[in-house]
């Protein structure tokens, strides 16, 4: 990749042809001591993760951008779950800045475009800071049997080969100015998909999950999926799950 501009003042931005994981390699800069917005992007991950564990990010090397950003929590407004929703949106901004394509958030964690998954996006907390990961599809092609029709990436998108660095440059400036904004989840309930749908939600711990189903009434102000259930119109409140 190109020598790309962090907008994050004194922040490093560190790139590797291949790692293990960059949510790793930013834990270990934290634990190090690193600058608010220090970001790693790496070409190839070999034991990428999705949200839940068992699950890892597929990719072809040098076809995606994926990196982890580093943010000190005292810095950011709201919490983790707000983050995240922050983090679609910025996704969801560059990618309607650079190529003119709207896209939208699954609640919690991903961009969908025409049903299928662009990019997906995992935080998490490491003392005082927060850890973003984000994974976008950019020129790969080719997918597997299982992600084939689930998954598309910006070149199939644009027609065009996706230049990583424009992104990722885009995406750190959108992320930047979010970060101070009270207004994120207002702003995400504009571009959430299946609102006003009815949805079924997989939540609980790993192997006690229960289904809940009921109309997807937009997101709070902590970032949660509120749900009406049929019937009382009780509007539940999801903090963690899976549609």
């Amino acid at each position: 990749m190109r020598s790309v501009v962090n907008p994050f003042p004194e922040a490093a931005l560190v790139y590797k042809e291949e790692t293990c994981s960059t949510m790793e390699d930013a834990r270990k800069c934290i634990l190090s001591g690193c600058s608010h917005g220090t970001v790693i992007s790496a070409g190839f991950q070999q034991a990428g993760r999705g949200r839940f564990g068992e699950r890892s990010w597929e990719g072809q090397p040098d076809e995606n951008l994926l990196f982890s950003l580093v943010l000190e929590k005292r810095r950011c407004a709201g919490d983790v779950s707000v983050l995240s929703l922050a983090a679609g949106l910025a996704v969801v901004e560059t990618i309607a800045r650079l190529y003119g394509i709207e896209t939208g958030i699954k609640w919690p964690n991903d961009v969908l475009w025409q049903g299928r998954k662009v990019c997906g996006i995992l935080c998490e907390v490491v003392k005082k800071h927060s850890i973003v990961g984000v994974g976008i599809n950019c020129n790969q092609k080719n997918f597997s049997a299982e992600l084939r029709g689930r998954a598309v990436s910006l070149a199939e998108m644009t027609g065009t080969k996706v230049i990583r660095e424009e992104v990722l440059e885009c995406f750190l400036s959108r992320i930047k100015g979010l970060l101070d904004c009270n207004d994120i989840p207002q702003r995400v309930n504009e571009r959430l998909l299946f609102k006003g749908e009815t949805l079924a939600v997989s939540v609980g711990v790993s192997g006690k999950e229960r289904l809940l189903s009921g109309v997807c009434r937009g997101v709070g102000e902590r970032g949660e999926l509120i749900l009406e259930l049929p019937g009382t119109g009780e509007r539940k409140q999801i903090y963690s799950g899976e549609i």
